[in-house]
């Protein structure tokens, strides 16, 4: 049995700062992938599915608009052919990577609900503000936030 505030994958039980740490280099990782990279993040996500598919959803679900917007501004915005030859639809290169990088923020999503899930939210706040205690960038106690 895992200590208590450890969290267990599938293995050896990680020390709430690890995965917090973990987490970070995830999500530091993954703007540099491409699609298959990101196949592979979400099928180590999906290992916890159960646990963190309801949370993950809430985070997708209020992160809609903002999907949407980065989609529509980089579907639109990037230079290219444009679909069905009409100048009025976005590029074929702006879909990809539009895309792409909605693929990217649900992902990084999908990594903070596995830590959210895992930790809880105290833990979560106590481990960053230990992290970044030696910084000096956070405030002078976890309750002032």
């Amino acid at each position: 049995m895992a200590p208590r505030g450890a969290m267990c994958i599938s293995g050896p039980p990680l020390h709430p700062s690890c995965a917090l740490l973990v987490c970070l280099t995830a999500i530091a990782v993954i703007q540099f992938l491409g699609h298959v990279g990101l196949g592979m993040v979400l099928l180590v996500l999906l290992l916890r599915f159960d646990l963190v598919f309801p949370r993950w959803w809430a985070l997708l679900r209020r992160m809609r608009w903002l999907f949407l917007t980065v989609w529509l501004i980089l579907s639109y915005g990037t230079a290219g052919e444009a679909i069905f030859d009409l100048a009025w639809l976005p590029t074929y290169e702006g879909i990809a990577e539009a895309t792409l990088h909605v693929v990217r923020l649900a992902l990084m999503l999908g990594c903070l609900a596995w830590l959210f899930t895992a930790l809880g939210k105290t833990a979560c706040r106590s481990r960053w503000y230990r992290c970044c205690a030696r910084c000096r960038c956070v405030a002078s106690r976890p309750t002032d936030w």
